[in-house]
This record gives C-alpha cells, structure tokens and sequence, in this order.
C-alpha cells in the first residue's frame, strides 16, 4: 500500500476542482437505470460508463467519494453488460448501425471504448464469470479502433486477445491478431502484448519485468492530462487485475509507478482470491500460434549449405 495520497506522489494537476468534478459524477451515478436506454440517445449510456470509469480514478487517486466505490463498480459492470449483451438498440436504425455486431459491414460499428472501461470496471467488480460472458461478446473481426489520443490502434488488438483469453467459448482468428501487435513498429501495444503473454504463461518473472517495461513507457510518453483518467494506467491495470487473478504477484516498483495501477486494493476494497490456474491445454488454445515458415526442397537446401 502506498503511504501517500497518489494524487500528491503523481503530483496530479486537474482542469477544474476535484471535488466539483466528483460532484457531478456523483450526481450523474444516482440517477444512473432511471430512464430508458432505448428512447434517449445512446451517449447517455455510453456517458454513463464512462462516469463510473472515472469515479474510480478519482478514487483511486485518493479523492474522498460519498458514494461507496463497490457500488460504483458493480453498477459500472451492469451498465457494461447491458451496453454489449441486450439489444437495446433495436428499432433504431442509427444505433444499430453503431451497436449491432451482427451487420454484414461494420463501417459505423464502435466498440473498443466502452468495453476497454467496462472490462476495467468488470475485473475490479471481481465478478470474473461475468466478465467471462462480457468477452464472449468480441470477435477478432471487430474494427481497430483509437480510445483517445494516447492509445494506437493495435491496442484494441491487445483487448481482443485478452478477451480471447478470458472468455468461454473460443475466439475464431485469433492468430491474426498476435501477428499483426509483432509487426507493428508502435512500442506500448507490444509491451502490452507480451505482458498478456507472461500472464498466460504463468510466468512470473517474465510477467514482472513487462509489466515494469509497459509502465515506465507509460510514464515516459503518458500520464498526465486534464482529468484523472489520464493520470491513471487502464490498460496495464486491466492486466494488473487479471494476473493477480491467475495467482501471479505484482512486482515490487516505486511509487510513481505503483500510483498509475488500479487495483481492488488501491481503492479500498479486498483483494481478489487466485483463480484456479488453467490447464496447459487450455493455456495453449489460448496463446497465438507462431506463424508457419515455407519448407524449403532439398535442392534448395543443399544450394544453400553451400554458399
């Protein structure tokens, strides 16, 4: 645990007061399932996660929340799943444009934001077969899709493997995907990409050392910004969260880097029990397969050897 407010080890500057900020979110969260999804528009929802999503930065960072955070997770998850497993959207032909899944072409189609904060809020919720059903829902075929400013397109790459990786049924082309983060030439979605590696491994030296490499990217190029999500590591969080969860240790590092990981434990709530670790199997389905080099014919072989 750290002995100061990460706020005040991060050094953390906000666009506008911290506790008008957490008013407003506050006010949002209470009104939160009071109204129809389906005769709004569709940024109430989405909007709605995302007020969950910070409410827990804020809090993480060491802001004082009337509202109780485990309530706040867990209705951020519900939100999550209704957003992805309901079809709320239905007999509207805009937002099934922007929702359905189901579409021949997916040129409106938008998923990465909402599910990226929704599985963040899901393995905080500690609600791990739920968060199983909330991966069900992706598919390799999905778009690349930018967050924000800071995150490149092969990190919603990243997302599909990890859903891949926690889901219940298996994900059809998934060893695409792995191939495509080896080839790019951007640095953060390959530090995420091996540490997701690590984790399925359950290797925890191997997991150690990409986490802290992933972080101090992180820190390096990110980590600050107007308001408190950009203070914090999503991503390297959500993989924090989910090696616990296989039983791995999150290694020792020093305190700025620790303040930019969330965790049950960083806002106050208890620590996640070790899953039972998956079979090798299990573990081999879930891992891409390397890609397959020509065979070479003996004569070419033999030229070869000779030169």
């Amino acid at each position: 645990m750290l002995k100061r407010k990460p706020y005040n080890i991060l050094k953390v500057k906000l666009a506008s007061n911290p506790v008008r900020w957490i008013k407003t979110y506050e006010e949002d969260f209470a009104r939160f399932g009071n109204y129809d999804h389906s005769s709004r528009p569709f940024g109430h929802l989405f909007s709605d996660i995302y007020d969950c999503y910070c409410l827990v930065a804020m809090t993480h960072l060491g802001y004082e929340t009337k509202t109780p955070i485990e309530n706040i997770v867990n209705k951020g998850t519900d939100l999550a799943l209704f957003r992805f497993l309901t079809a709320w959207w239905k007999g509207n032909p805009d937002l099934t444009k922007y929702a359905d899944k189901n579409q021949k072409t997916l040129s409106r189609f938008c998923w990465m934001k909402e599910f990226s904060e929704g599985l963040f809020l899901g393995v905080l919720s500690n609600r791990w077969s739920e968060v199983s059903k909330l991966c069900d829902w992706v598919e390799a075929r999905f778009p690349a899709e930018c967050i924000n400013d800071n995150d490149e397109l092969e990190v919603s790459e990243v997302y599909k493997l990890i859903a891949a990786g926690l889901r219940n049924t298996p994900m059809r082309g998934k060893d695409k995907i792995g191939l495509s983060i080896q080839q790019c030439r951007l640095l953060q979605p390959k530090l995420l990409y091996d540490c997701w590696l690590a984790i399925l491994d359950r290797n925890q030296e191997r997991f150690s050392s990409t986490l802290i490499a992933a972080v101090t990217h992180f820190k390096k190029n990110f980590g600050k910004g107007p308001n408190a999500v950009a203070w914090i590591a999503p991503h390297h969080s959500v993989l924090a969260n989910i090696a616990v969860h296989f039983g791995l240790i999150l290694p020792e590092m020093t305190p700025e880097m620790s303040a930019v990981i969330v965790t049950r434990e960083s806002i106050g709530l208890s620590r996640s029990k070790p899953a039972k670790m998956a079979s090798k199997s299990m573990r081999k389905e879930m891992k891409p397969k390397p890609r397959k080099t020509p065979k070479t014919s003996p004569r070419t072989s033999r030229k070869s050897a000779g030169k």
